[in-house]
């Protein structure tokens, strides 16, 4: 070998090792960030699964934004999800209760049985009182949504009693131009129309195709989630602009919202109240509590407020009834403490009525 091609050889050598190692390192790092993708889709598995994915009879939410738990909703076309299920086996003969709300009876963060509708059940059946509860809740709901739904939920479930839960956001603007799905314009005389503010079915579509690719993967679900908490509303769909409702029309909230559930449910209606009682549960009435209360009085109506059961319960036992271990304490929803004591009530409730 000539002296020359010697020179060449060791002028070479050198780049074709750095190129061979860089392309050994880039390969090694391309295969450890799918590992880790992998990795992370696995365990986020047992954390995390959308409603809206897969298609099955029966769907499934996994979340630990609020509490870790897992819920299950058979999707019949009512509620945000469909029948929020109790955890307990359908009995043939038994009566059917029918409890309605908003995200209080959606309740992702709880499991099936701890449910208002699961504590129902399972207390009827303790004291040989069986029943069946059909429990359906609507994301930022109130009684226009309840009453719209009426004609179709009775022709479908036949209850022998309706439970409608009902909290302050329910008496303010959420009845009037702030809510999702329908909305109510009141008339001096407590008579109401309802405006329909639904949007277009969001599984149709490209949305659709989007939420079920989305839906598909655990980890894309998770960071969806966590972006709407680190910026609310980004992920909201748009709709059209409301006009802001009458200052005239908040005082007659109340007493329109339980005229017309009334004028919708006849006789088997019940109502439960739920105040945001937080780190205590203060004996005085709330303002829409009262309201409430005299409106129920004045349309003859059954209703009930849980905030007597909620302070005996804290005094008792200590025990905040809203918020969660990964939340600040006595906000946002109740717990499962809270949905018992709910429940509860509810249950003493509904038993005078199926004597």
């Amino acid at each position: 070998m000539t002296p020359g091609a010697i020179a060449s050889i060791k002028s070479t050598s050198p780049r074709r090792q750095t190129f061979a190692e860089t392309k050994r390192a880039w390969g090694l790092t391309a295969l450890g960030a799918i590992l880790a993708l992998l990795t992370t889709e696995f365990v986020l598995s047992f954390l995390v699964s959308g409603w809206h994915y897969p298609k099955t009879p029966i769907r499934e939410i996994r979340q630990y934004t609020e509490g870790v738990a897992i819920s299950h909703f058979f999707p019949d076309g009512f509620g945000t999800y469909g029948n929020r299920l109790t955890g307990n086996p359908v009995l043939p003969g038994a009566p059917t209760v029918l409890v309605l709300g908003d995200s209080h009876v959606v309740q992702e963060a709880v499991r099936d049985h701890e449910t208002v509708g699961g504590v129902v059940e399972t207390l009827s059946r303790s004291q040989s009182k069986p029943v069946n509860v059909r429990q359906y809740g609507w994301y930022d709901a109130a009684a226009p949504t309840y009453i719209a739904n009426a004609p179709q939920l009775l022709a479908a479930v036949h209850p022998q009693v309706v439970v409608i839960l009902l909290n302050p956001t329910d008496f303010g603007r959420e009845a009037l131009d702030e809510g999702w799905y329908w909305l109510m314009k009141i008339h001096p005389d407590y008579s109401i129309d309802l405006v329909d503010v639904r949007l277009p079915d969001p599984s149709q579509g490209k949305l659709g195709k989007l939420r079920d690719f989305v839906g598909a993967s655990h980890l894309m679900l998770a960071l969806r989630r966590r972006s709407v908490l680190l910026f609310p509303g980004s992920s909201a769909p748009s709709r059209p602009p409301r006009p802001y409702a009458r200052q005239a029309e908040l005082p007659l909230v109340p007493r329109a919202s339980i005229r017309g559930l009334k004028a919708a449910y006849g006789p088997l209606l019940t109502i439960a109240y739920l105040p945001f009682c937080k780190e205590t549960c203060p004996t005085e009435q709330d303002q829409y509590e009262t309201m409430m209360l005299a409106a129920c009085q004045a349309e003859g109506v059954e209703c009930v407020s849980t905030r007597p059961a909620m302070h005996a319960d804290m005094e008792v036992n200590h025990r905040i009834l809203r918020g969660f271990h990964n939340t600040d304490p006595g906000t946002n929803h109740l717990n499962a403490d809270g949905l018992r004591v709910t429940g509860t009530v509810v249950w003493q409730q509904v038993s005078k009525r199926l004597q």
